[in-house]
């Protein structure tokens, strides 16, 4: 970054921003690798458990692809058109897939707690499933940035952008699409949290332990779909709110930040679906401790 461009206020919260993305690029890496590993190494596999390790491996790619993308475009390293559609395919193509990820775990998660007894997805179903979300996905982001007019970085813009006249309504969508998927997962998540609070009452145990179980899904629960709302959610309202905003420093100050959101969701997603879990915590464990029998998560969150 220019030294010249150090006292504009775009451009120190564009070097803020950059120097903190090293961080969640570390976390991310070193969190999904150890759930990738945990979740791999089960034999037998339920559905969340399935979905949870395709996340992990997708938020994985969004740390060693995504966030250093992000790192260039902040330093004003992306200058071509075909690397600025090549770093908006890989990000937007991630917040679609991961958000699709989310809702289908919350579904399954629903099904398998509250629906017990109902028809579960068999693994060749659920392989089925992935690929069509991986392909619908894929399919949603490539077509508009293939066609779209890209415009790299500018001292106007400041930021790697795209131009088109579908571009808007095509912004809106999601970002009605990203509201009917956080209302849909809150009233999954309540559901659930209302049927497990119902079984702990039922069982015959401790006062105290009944409640430590119910506040320790009601956090889980609550982080889950905090940390989706925040990922996603304030991205696409500004990106649907900004072309009718009078533009200013603060605008383009907001832009730097809430553009890049979703990396909270790849380096953060691997705390609240793994380490928040005290079976998955427990086989965390005895990968350092010398007992190693005891692997297998046998109970189901």
């Amino acid at each position: 970054m220019n030294a010249t461009h150090l006292s504009d206020p775009v451009s120190i919260s564009r070097l803020i921003v950059f120097s903190i993305i090293p961080f969640f690029l570390i976390v991310g890496l070193v969190g999904n690798i150890f759930v990738i590993y945990i979740y791999a190494r089960q034999s037998q596999k339920s559905n969340v458990e399935t979905f949870i390790l395709i996340l992990a491996v997708i938020d994985l790619i969004g740390c060693i692809f995504g966030m250093p993308l992000e790192m260039a475009e902040l330093c004003l390293v992306i200058q071509s058109k075909y690397l600025c559609k090549l770093y908006t395919f890989i990000t937007v193509t991630y917040s679609i897939l991961s958000s699709f990820i989310l809702l289908t775990i919350a579904i399954e998660r629903y099904r398998s707690i509250c629906c017990p007894l109902s028809k579960q997805l068999d693994p060749k179903l659920r392989n089925t499933l992935i690929i069509f979300l991986i392909v619908t996905s894929v399919s949603l982001v490539l077509l508009p940035v293939v066609y779209i007019e890209s415009v790299p970085f500018s001292h106007e813009s400041y930021s790697c952008d795209f131009q088109g006249s579908f571009l808007w309504p095509y912004i809106l969508t999601a970002f009605i699409i990203q509201c009917i998927l956080v209302l849909s997962m809150a009233v999954l998540y309540s559901f659930v949290q209302k049927n497990i609070k119902q079984h702990l009452m039922k069982k015959q145990s401790k006062e105290p332990f009944q409640q430590e179980q119910i506040n320790h899904t009601k956090i889980i629960l609550f982080s889950i779909s905090v940390l989706y709302f925040v990922s996603f959610t304030p991205n696409l309202l500004f990106r649907a709110l900004y072309p009718y905003c009078r533009d200013s420093i603060l605008l383009q100050i907001f832009k730097v930040i809430l553009y890049r959101t979703w990396i909270l969701s790849s380096s953060l997603n691997f705390i609240v679906y793994g380490f928040c879990n005290k079976i998955f915590w427990k086989s965390f464990v005895n990968i350092f401790s010398r007992d190693k029998s005891d692997f297998e998560m046998d109970k189901k969150f």
